[in-house]
């Protein structure tokens, strides 16, 4: 604070003079403690030689609400020459300076709602039948300087999200009642450096979705006649049961409603020469949950086709003409040491009569004479193996 001026008369030799200060009067916020604890009603206040030592520099105390509501707080001072005040007639006001102010920055690190969820805080978005619980709401402050410390945590919860215990506490004990949404709020109180401030932290909206979280099947293993094999999913969170659609030729062992995320199932014929799907359906204890489904596969397709002679491609052959016929594997199941057994069924047609000569072979190529002019070959195949028999599939010419 500059020493005050006072005008003076323009003949006075003295008329550039300052006149030291001796006392300076401070407004401070209402609810602030003044030097002595008293507290401050909002009004000024002089403090002057010799009854306070440091009148130009005092020591106050904020409220732990000093910055509640967004708030800044406003200190003001003004110099004020004392020198007359002593035996001073009544109504006497002292020379005072310009009045000097200072807003009042109310910093504190940041504070937020965190969880499992949301380690770093944010917004919390569950699946149906998801616990809240599980995911340890907690207070995270984050930056605090030296001696700084947060305390009296209070939380509060609106919506679907209702407490069972601890809400004044760092460790709230809160649960949700979806879906829909909610949102839980806190308060705590800032201190350093013996002041205080209460912390209003901005609510965390927390919604908890209609539908299950999602599931996936597993790969499903390779399967053969009469083995019995595991379908699963990854654990959904939430789920409480799960519903398996198993198709013939397996069947399952046990029920098709699990708890666990798992069913045994056994294949009970010899068909995985194709495609079989599995799906899965997860449910909830929780009411209003819209379930999570998944499929997959098991067989995967395998197949056999009757590959000709390259020149023997088109239905219409020349009569009575050796050719090879082969037979041609996918088989995608990947079972090691596969052995195939090839049946072949061999038939000539005459064209005119429908009178019909068959024979059969083996191998996985063999050789056949077409028959006369206007005459049919009819040819089929089936494949075996220690997994199941393919298809069969046929030809004609």
């Amino acid at each position: 604070m500059p020493l005050l001026t006072i005008p003076r008369n323009a003949n006075d030799p003295n008329r550039n003079a300052t006149i030291a200060a001796n006392g300076y009067e401070w407004t401070i916020p209402s609810g602030w403690s003044w030097p002595d604890n008293s507290i401050s009603n909002g009004t000024p206040r002089l403090f002057s030689y010799p009854t306070y030592n440091t009148p130009n520099r005092i020591q106050v105390t904020p409220p732990a609400s000093a910055c509640a509501g967004g708030a800044t707080p406003v200190v003001r001072v003004r110099a004020v020459d004392t020198e007359c005040l002593v035996g001073a007639q009544a109504g006497y006001v002292p020379t005072k300076s310009a009045e000097r102010t200072l807003n009042i920055n109310c910093i504190t690190p940041p504070l937020v709602i965190a969880s499992n969820r949301t380690p770093q805080g944010g917004p919390i978005v569950l699946f149906c039948g998801e616990k809240l619980e599980n995911e340890k709401v907690r207070p995270l402050s984050m930056g605090v300087p030296s001696g700084g410390t947060f305390s009296n945590y209070v939380f509060s919860v609106s919506g679907i999200v209702h407490s069972f215990c601890c809400l004044n506490s760092d460790t709230p004990g809160v649960y949700v009642t979806g879906p829909g949404t909610g949102s839980i709020g806190l308060t705590a109180t800032y201190t350093r450096n013996g002041a205080s401030t209460i912390v209003v932290v901005a609510a965390t909206a927390v919604t908890v979705r209609a539908e299950m979280a999602p599931v996936s099947l597993q790969p499903i293993p390779n399967s053969c006649l009469g083995q019995t094999i595991r379908v699963q999913v990854d654990p959904a969170p939430g789920a409480t049961s799960y519903t398996w659609s198993i198709p013939y030729p397996f069947s399952p062992q046990g029920s098709t409603t699990t708890t666990l995320p798992f069913l045994d199932i056994t294949s009970s014929a010899t068909a995985l020469s194709r495609d079989f799907t599995i799906g899965v359906a997860t449910g909830s204890n929780g009411s209003g949950c819209t379930a999570s489904t998944s499929t997959g596969i098991v067989g995967v397709g395998s197949s056999v086709s009757i590959v000709p002679d390259a020149s023997y491609t088109d239905t219409e052959i020349c009569a009575n003409t050796s050719f090879a016929l082969s037979a041609g594997i996918n088989d995608y199941r990947y079972i090691p040491n596969t052995t195939y057994t090839y049946d072949w069924t061999v038939t000539q047609r005459n064209g005119q009569t429908g009178a019909t000569a068959t024979y059969s072979a083996s191998g996985q190529t063999i050789q056949v004479t077409s028959p006369g002019t206007g005459d049919w070959l009819d040819v089929g195949l089936r494949v075996s193996t220690s997994c199941g028999d393919f298809f069969p599939t046929s030809q004609s010419w």
